[in-house]
Order: C-alpha cells, then structure tokens, then sequence
C-alpha cells in the first residue's frame, strides 16, 4: 500500500515571482501554474472548515 502524501494549499498571495509569468509557493517551493495564480488573485476566497453539532430535540409541547 503506497502512502498519500497531503497536498499543499498554495498560498497563492505571497508567492514569490520567478520569470516573467511565473510564480512559486512559498510554503512547497513548487511552481504555481500562471492561469491558476490569475484566478485565485482575481476573487477573494474565504476557507471555511466543517464544524459538526449535535442539535438536541427540545420538547416544546404545551401542558
């Protein structure tokens, strides 16, 4: 069984310029495909992270 490595979520803000139309993650060191970089500095994206809550039933009956 081969193991996965995690992927880098490039930080695609503070890469570092290479060239003319490149650009390098700072966090992987890995070039940044220049279309993808374009995209990702044109909009402002927000993470967001699941969060799981366990709702409890409230009887709300009338006696």
């Amino acid at each position: 069984m081969k193991k996965q490595k995690t992927g880098c979520r490039h930080d695609y803000k503070n890469a570092i310029q290479v060239g003319n139309v490149d650009y390098q993650c700072r966090l992987c060191g890995g070039l940044l495909d220049p279309g993808e970089w374009f995209l990702m500095n044109s909009f402002e994206f927000i993470d967001v992270d699941v969060k799981r809550e366990t709702k409890i039933k409230k009887d709300n009956k009338k006696r």
